[in-house]
């Protein structure tokens, strides 16, 4: 069951909605990060917020850079626009011969 949120288009909002979100339910943490996260008492973003300073140090820059910004909403999706809609190819297959 798939549910929806309606968020106020309002800063304050916004981030009160982001703070108190899951690690778990941003893209790209999976179940075993989660588990990670959990042994350091990481379990919501105002978690990651409150103990960035602990985490700077124990992951990795990347790891680091890309949980701190998705904790305050900041997101890393991009989508690249297809630079030719010409196909590529053509190609032809045969099933049957013609008799």
């Amino acid at each position: 069951m798939m549910r929806y949120c309606i968020i106020p288009r309002d800063k304050q909002s916004e981030v009160e909605f982001v703070r108190t979100m899951k690690v778990r339910k941003i893209p790209h943490i999976g179940e075993k990060a989660e588990m990670k996260y959990a042994m350091l008492g990481i379990h919501t973003c105002q978690d990651v917020l409150d103990r960035s300073t602990d985490l700077f140090y124990l992951l990795a820059e990347t790891n680091f850079d890309f949980l701190y910004k998705s904790s305050i909403g900041i997101g890393s999706v991009y989508h690249e626009i297809s630079k030719s809609t010409v196909n590529q190819s053509i190609s032809s297959s045969e099933t049957f011969r013609l008799s």
